[in-house]
C-alpha cells in the first residue's frame, strides 16, 4: 500500500515522538475497545506529498497554540471490517454511511484520547468535528511546510496509517 510512497532514511526525532507516542497508544487502544481488534504498530515513516493511499480518510483538524491535521485511513475492505466488529454485525450489513461514520468516530476518539496527554506537554491546542474523504489517492491539506509523519499499523494481513502533521507555535 505504502512502498515507494514514504522517505524510508528519516527517523523521528525525539520531540516527535513526544507527540506521536500518544497518537499510536491512542489509536491501538481505541481499535482493541472498540473493534476487539489488535493494531500492531509497525514504524514511523515521512512523506513530502499530499496525497493519502487508501480509499477512506477521517481527518482532524487542530487549531490553536498548535496545528495541524491527523488522519486515519483505510483500504475500503478494512474500514468495513473495523465497522462491522464495532457495530457488532455482519460485514455485509455495513453500507457506506456507516463506514463514513464509523470512520469519523474512530479518528474523533483517537485524537480526544491522545489530547489529553499532549495538553500534558505543553500541547494546547482545539480539535475540529471529523470530515471525512472517500475515493482511491485523495489529497488532504496540511499546515505549509510542517512534516508529515505516517504510522503504519496492522490488523490481521491489512494495514492502515495515521498522517500525523503539527507545528507547534
Amino acid at each position: 500500500m505504502l512502498q515507494g510512497y514514504l522517505n524510508p532514511g528519516r527517523q523521528p526525532l525525539d520531540r516527535e515522538m513526544i507527540y506521536l507516542t500518544p497518537l499510536i497508544e491512542s489509536t491501538k487502544n481505541v481499535l482493541s475497545k472498540m473493534a476487539s481488534m489488535d493494531a500492531e504498530f509497525k514504524g514511523v515513516y515521512f512523506k513530502n506529498s499530499l496525497r493519502v493511499l487508501g480509499d477512506v480518510s477521517g481527518v482532524i483538524g487542530i487549531s490553536g497554540k498548535t496545528e495541524g491535521t491527523v488522519i486515519i485511513t483505510f483500504l475500503w475492505n478494512l474500514a468495513k471490517r473495523v465497522i462491522a466488529n464495532i457495530m457488532d454485525v455482519k460485514e455485509n450489513e455495513i453500507n457506506a454511511e456507516m463506514i463514513h461514520d464509523g470512520v469519523g468516530e474512530i479518528i474523533n476518539m483517537i485524537s480526544g484520547s491522545a489530547k489529553k496527554s499532549l495538553l500534558e506537554v505543553s500541547y494546547d491546542f482545539q480539535l475540529s468535528i471529523p470530515t471525512i474523504i472517500v475515493g482511491w489517492g485523495h489529497e488532504v491539506g496540511h499546515p505549509e511546510n510542517a512534516t508529515i509523519a505516517v504510522l503504519t499499523f496492522d490488523v490481521g494481513d491489512q494495514a492502515f496509517v495515521l498522517h500525523v502533521s503539527l507545528t507547534h507555535k
